[in-house]
């Protein structure tokens, strides 16, 4: 998994991470209800949220979910 993961910086995980949780909050969701949504465990929603690197899989599952609008912020870096 460590060389299929294409983001090397935990900062830009832990930046994706707040942007998913922002996103779950202004839709009203609860981590229960996403992880419902997206067909995974409440367990890898938090860690999705914390940045975490092994769930990178489930962030696509939780994407499906969520109104991501444009993420222009990521493509200065």
């Amino acid at each position: 998994m460590k060389d299929f993961f294409p983001v090397q910086s935990t900062s830009v995980l832990y930046r994706i991470g707040l942007l998913m949780k922002e996103a779950r909050l202004r839709m009203g969701l609860r981590q229960a209800d996403l992880a419902k949504l997206a067909g995974i465990s409440l367990r890898a929603i938090r860690h999705l949220e914390g940045g975490r690197p092994k769930v990178f899989r489930c962030a696509i599952s939780c994407s499906r979910y969520l109104p991501w609008g444009s993420l222009t912020e990521f493509s200065n870096h």
